[in-house]
């Protein structure tokens, strides 16, 4: 995915998508290249970490199972 640097102010830098003009995405240049200015072109990659989705999940299982052990099944509605 491509994002165009359209400006920056305030410490973001308001990005628009390059296939849709009508959206901006304002991200805060601390977590860009330090060199980044208006007009940049930003290759975006966005991925899924499965590991760390899988640990935070089975650790709010694991609580959520401390949290209700001494309710009975009915009173166990909740789900992840």
């Amino acid at each position: 995915m491509k994002w165009i640097v359209d400006r920056i102010e305030e410490g973001l830098a308001v990005c628009i998508p390059a296939d849709n003009e009508h959206i901006t995405i304002h991200v805060p240049i601390q977590y860009l290249p330090s060199h980044v200015q208006e007009g940049d072109h930003l290759l975006v990659s966005i991925q899924i970490d499965e590991a760390s989705t899988r640990r935070y999940r089975q650790e709010a299982e694991r609580l959520l199972e401390e949290l209700t052990e001494n309710q009975s099944e009915g009173q166990k509605k909740f789900t992840l």
